[in-house]
């Protein structure tokens, strides 16, 4: 079933009027991309949000490398207060 006019995300427009067009001009629908654009817009989102948990990962590694390294120091400065 063809749609004419606005839908939510997207246009179809009405044909030409008929005296618009010569008798030898063949029109053709538009052709509605709805889904496709809707699957686009969801793999996007998909791959937005993968960006974003790599990213938090990313952080939370580095956060775990960070406080890693600030317990060793602490232990080396406690095992040097230890040897004196």
């Amino acid at each position: 079933m063809l749609a004419r006019g606005w839908v939510l995300d997207h246009v179809i427009p009405d044909p030409p009027p008929r005296h618009a067009r010569s008798s030898d001009d063949a029109y053709t629908a538009p052709v509605d991309n709805s889904a496709s654009d809707d699957w686009v817009r969801r793999q996007q989102d998909q791959d937005n949000l993968q960006q974003m948990l790599n990213t938090q990962q990313m952080i939370n590694n580095q956060q775990m490398l960070n406080d890693q390294m600030f317990q060793q120091q602490q232990q080396q400065m406690i095992n040097d207060m230890n040897n004196r």
